[in-house]
């Protein structure tokens, strides 16, 4: 009975993250999950929350269920969800270009933009939490603690919080 607990989260961990995972252990060793240092990317991000147990929706084989457009980010975001919530993620090619568009959008602590550009005023339906790490901007828009904490935890603080229309 052991062996298949142990082989079937293996097995759900080899599937959500897209890697081929070779299990050899003597009968009776116990097996801990690798979780990444510091999560700097979508493939780091992703390997993380299946080695924490976030249950991750599954769509077409894999985890991002859509791609999603945003206008004050210069790139498009792809889309996971997390207990039932979606999380938008914006990866970029470098930690210099997340960060450089952040600056270019002119994200405020308060989750609206005041640019160069011109500013963009957003009614969130829920809290935004806007996270920043490695290759990644991260936006959450709801309430859910268990993705908040989630996020806190892998991510680190937030960069900003843009308050929702019934809050």
């Amino acid at each position: 009975m052991v062996r298949k607990i142990i082989f079937a989260v293996i097995a759900a961990i080899s599937i959500v993250a897209g890697v081929s995972i070779v299990l050899v252990t003597p009968i009776g060793s116990t097996v801990e999950p690798v979780v990444p240092a510091q999560v700097t990317n979508m493939s780091t991000l992703i390997a993380t929350m299946v080695a924490e147990n976030v249950p991750l929706q599954m769509d077409n084989g894999g985890v991002v269920v859509g791609i999603l457009s945003q206008p004050f980010f210069s790139v498009d975001a792809q889309v996971l969800n997390a207990y039932g919530e979606d999380i938008q993620v914006f990866e970029y090619d470098s930690t210099d270009d997340a960060l450089t568009d952040i600056d270019e959008s002119g994200l405020t602590p308060e989750g609206q933009f005041q640019s160069a550009r011109g500013a963009i005023m957003v009614t969130w339906i829920d809290t935004a939490h806007f996270h920043q790490t490695g290759h990644l901007i991260v936006l959450y828009v709801g309430s859910n603690s268990d993705i908040t904490t989630m996020l806190e935890d892998l991510l680190g603080p937030q960069i900003a919080e843009g308050i929702g229309a019934g809050r």
